[in-house]
């Protein structure tokens, strides 16, 4: 096992490349790119269950979610998908399909532009409120 500290660019898509499983064994997280990046790569993962992690991967499906801490079940986890008992190809092949489905730039862009929309929307609306009850 080889364990990398920060890659870039063609570095990084190498490691990623090359790699069998991500593990992303965080105690906090929210929305993690590298974990997004490894799903790009066809790459199952392992993270923990905490912020947006417990979200994003579909456990036993797309990878492994793990309790924070739980260094046993990390792993029986990764023990799992090297060994190949559990589908790690096909579960990186889901995370893929989920990148491609969710978080194209276009998907992506629709998304931040029915938010803005909807804020927008809601500031008009608490506007005309406070308006109308002050008169």
């Amino acid at each position: 096992m080889l364990i990398l500290g920060p890659l870039y660019s063609k570095d990084k898509l190498e490691a990623y490349v090359d790699a069998d499983v991500y593990v992303l064994p965080s105690r906090y997280e929210t929305f993690p790119m590298g974990l997004l990046e490894a799903y790009a790569c066809g790459k199952p993962v392992i993270a923990s269950m905490v912020g947006g992690l417990k979200h994003l991967v579909v456990d036993g499906v797309t990878g492994f979610l793990v309790k924070p801490g739980d260094v046993k079940q990390l792993a029986r986890s990764l023990q799992s998908l090297l060994d190949g008992d559990c589908g790690a190809y096909e579960m990186g092949l889901k995370g893929r399909q989920f990148v491609k489905k969710n978080l194209t730039i276009e998907k992506v862009v629709d998304r931040i532009e029915d938010l803005y929309k909807d804020v927008a929307l809601s500031q008009s609306s608490e506007a005309t409120k406070t308006t109308s009850c002050t008169k």
